[in-house]
């Protein structure tokens, strides 16, 4: 359970090597101090040529991020957009995501790999998903099972919950994602229950092109303790501010309440660089909030003093939410690190 506490900030540094959005971002603690990574996601030129699949580590008390080589290329492309960065059974793992190729063809992947933080560090493939999927939300329950909560499977969204057991090595398959599928929604986790809001479902207008429409749906979801596979979904109120794409989300424990937090985002759906699928900038957002589990509501928090968009990760570092690059206000990508502590709760309402 990730609870704020009452401490000072052990800073990154305030910049990346290099300005990156859609990267994802895990921290991990080791008898040694915290140990971060980000990575992959896209650099400032917002094009194909672009696309990252490279990364960095930084240690408490490091001066510099250090290096991390390039995830294992998939059919020929190393890039990778959509992937979920997540701490699973004391080490550092990324999964999925998708790749683009000189065509503008996008495949989803299947690999989930490991981080050995060694010198230097290397990727390990450690499992294939049964079904890949990108712009998922990944989810880790007990330290050592990864949730994948539907997303986008190369040509469609799928309304899968893949269950992955770090442990056993095994998959199965939980309760159904009970809304309409969607990619690029956000989610956490705190106990046995989530929530996940957001994203993008497919739609079909009875003329023209299938649309990808940006939705303010939420649920929730508590799993049994006799069967974890056993999800109990339930409908929430919409998100507060209407419909967000690529947020950063997390469960944690603050202000006497367990909550899941969700920050930044978009108003619509876009492609890597910033424009809506309708062709439409999209907008960034700075508001942070967050349902109370305990006393099933919305609340709102002082914004980011930032408009942030294009997030795969948010990370609670003692009493402040971080937030690594992204696209900023101008859909610009990023290098700094936003820091902010999660104020105290207020009504969403005017």
């Amino acid at each position: 359970m990730l609870v704020l506490l009452a401490a000072p900030l052990a800073a990154l540094p305030p910049t990346l090597p290099e300005a990156r959005a859609n990267n994802p971002v895990a921290r991990l603690d080791t008898s040694d101090g915290a140990l971060w990574f980000t990575g992959l996601g896209v650099a400032a030129g917002k094009a194909q040529s672009d696309i990252r699949a490279d990364g960095w580590l930084w240690m408490s008390g490091d001066i510099a991020w250090q290096p991390v080589p390039a995830l294992p290329a998939f059919e020929g492309l190393a890039g990778r957009l959509g992937s979920h960065a997540v701490v699973l059974g004391g080490a550092i793992h990324v999964i999925g995501g998708y790749t683009v190729a000189e065509d503008h063809a996008e495949r989803s992947t299947p690999g989930v790999y490991r981080l050995r933080a060694g010198e230097p560090p290397e990727w390990d493939r450690v499992t294939t998903m049964p079904v890949p999927v990108d712009d998922a939300v990944a989810l880790v329950h007990g330290e050592e099972r990864l949730l994948l909560v539907s997303g986008w499977s190369d040509t469609g969204n799928v309304n899968l919950v893949q269950v992955w057991d770090a442990k056993t090595g095994q998959w199965t398959q939980a309760e159904p994602w009970p809304g309409a599928p969607v990619f690029g929604h956000a989610g956490g986790l705190i106990g046995d229950a989530l929530v996940v809001c957001g994203g993008a479902r497919i739609e079909y207008p009875a003329d023209g092109p299938r649309q990808f429409r940006a939705i303010d749906v939420c649920w929730r979801g508590d799993l049994r303790a006799d069967d974890p596979r056993r999800l109990d979904w339930r409908p929430l109120p919409p998100l507060p501010g209407g419909p967000r794409y690529r947020a950063g989300a997390l469960g944690l424990h603050a202000h006497g309440a367990d909550r899941v937090v969700f920050v930044g985002g978009a108003d619509r759906a876009y492609n890597y660089d910033g424009i809506g699928y309708d062709d439409v900038p999209a907008e960034a957002m700075a508001a942070v909030v967050s349902f109370d589990l305990d006393n099933h509501r919305w609340d709102c928090h002082t914004p980011l003093p930032k408009s942030r968009m294009d997030l795969r990760g948010l990370v609670v570092e003692d009493d402040r939410l971080v937030v690594v690059g992204g696209l900023d206000g101008e859909r610009r990508v990023v290098d700094d690190v936003l820091s902010v502590q999660l104020s105290p709760p207020r009504s969403c309402n005017p």
